[in-house]
């Protein structure tokens, strides 16, 4: 399958994301995976917020100076340049906080003219990690929507020292070089702003202690605008990563619930995991009939009145019965996932055939009583999971209840990266991303 699976974080390149199947539960999956940690969106290491800081503060000096550069622009630039300073750094080598090495490599000298344009650097930046963070955080004012519209509130200018006029404070010597590169006046490649900027904007260097209480107080702060529930969630859920931290060999089961998370909190960490399960489990569904289709030599069709199903098919749709009755018995509200818990239930297999197929419309579509190839169809497929993947690991994994969301296992790490040791955790367990 060419969509990007969960276990992944974005790759550089893309090969296609024509297969990609949300089934019109996207917005349920983000619900959920905001009810577990509210307010980090997808980010899972302290650079990333950082990134997206500057290149809003770029941008708007960039504004006040007559130059028409974006957030989007800047922040893309200043991705390109730290990932392009760890990578010249570390001889090209791969990691998972590193970003555009094909793009990057052949540019001996990068200037911000080149890394802000829209072509120069990835698809999938960082960026896109941070856009529910930032406001939901404070670092920017709560009324814009989009990225190219944030302005950094009057707490994150302060507090990072990003204003018209630096204070001595954290940033203001890094934003003063930063500025200075996108004006041609720096070059990255020569002398010692070389070693001060890769020092500073490295994914691979840890955060050092100003900017790590500095980030701290933010995620426990939150926004003037966030909700109380919201705060003492994050907290909390920061509260439990820590102790994992410090004692990974923990046994943790649903049956077990933090003492430091509500009951309420643990219920929809328990009930986003058993939704999660039934959607994975609709795609197996809609993976074997697509499989079935493919193996037939010419009528790649299948006719769910007058056809019986394939064993595959009917064995999958025992277990979605299954999940689904499991997410039933949470009693949670949530009306779009009570409706599909309902399509996934229904009476006959024909009929929770239907209803998949007309939910996907990309890799099988529905004619009438007639499951056809759709425009993404391929006829096989690459069923690599990657949490099965993720239990072949170091042992210091810390082994998450089954199914939980993977904003929680980010948490991990970006709590590991407060305290200066994420390195030794990516060493131990691969990266969680959410799926769409």
């Amino acid at each position: 399958m060419n969509e990007i699976t969960w276990g992944l974080l974005g790759p550089d390149t893309v090969t296609s994301t024509r297969r990609s199947r949300t089934l019109g539960l996207g917005a349920t999956v983000r619900y959920f995976n905001e009810q577990a940690v509210p307010g980090i969106g997808g980010v899972w290491f302290g650079k990333q917020l950082w990134y997206a800081v500057l290149g809003v503060a770029l941008a708007n000096k960039l504004k006040i100076n007559n130059q028409k550069n974006s957030n989007i622009q800047c922040a893309n630039a200043i991705e390109a340049l730290s990932c392009w300073l760890a990578l010249d750094h570390n001889g090209w080598k791969s990691d998972p906080r590193l970003r555009g090495a094909t793009k990057l490599k052949n540019n001996k000298d990068l200037t911000f003219k080149k890394a802000s344009k829209p072509s120069f650097y990835v698809t999938q930046p960082m960026r896109m990690a941070t856009v529910k963070a930032l406001p939901a955080l404070g670092l920017v004012r709560s009324d814009a929507t989009r990225f190219n519209q944030y302005q950094l509130s009057d707490d994150c200018l302060l507090r990072f020292d990003l204003g018209a006029n630096s204070n001595g404070g954290y940033g203001g010597e890094l934003f003063k070089n930063i500025y200075q590169w996108s004006q041609g006046k720096l070059d990255v490649d020569k002398g010692r702003y070389k070693s001060i900027l890769y020092a500073s904007l490295s994914p691979l260097e840890p955060m050092d202690n100003t900017f790590r209480r500095l980030l701290t107080d933010v995620l426990q702060c939150g926004s003037n605008t966030e909700s109380y529930t919201n705060k003492q969630r994050r907290r909390n859920a920061l509260q439990w990563v820590e102790t994992l931290r410090q004692s990974p060999e923990q046994t943790l089961s649903w049956t077990n619930r933090p003492p430091m998370l509500d009951e309420e909190h643990w219920h929809d960490l328990h009930t986003g995991a058993t939704f999660f399960a039934l959607r994975d489990q609709s795609l197996e569904v809609l993976n074997a009939l697509e499989s079935h289709l493919g193996s037939l030599q010419e009528n790649r069709s299948f006719d769910l009145k007058k056809s019986e199903l394939p064993q595959s098919v009917r064995s999958a749709i025992v277990t979605l019965r299954q999940h689904a009755a499991s997410y039933l018995t949470l009693g949670h509200t949530d009306a779009i996932a009570l409706q599909f818990c309902r399509e996934c239930s229904a009476e006959t297999d024909e009929i929770i055939i239907r209803n998949l197929v007309a939910r996907d419309g990309n890799v099988l579509r529905l004619m009438g009583s007639i499951a056809l190839p759709g425009p993404a169809f391929e006829g096989s497929t690459n069923n690599t999971n990657a949490d099965t993947a993720n239990d072949e690991v170091d042992l210091r994994r810390v082994k998450w209840p089954t199914g939980i969301s993977s904003r929680i296992n980010n948490l991990f790490y970006l709590n590991a990266d407060l305290h200066g040791v994420l390195n030794d955790w990516l060493i131990a367990t691969p990266i969680l991303s959410e799926k769409p």
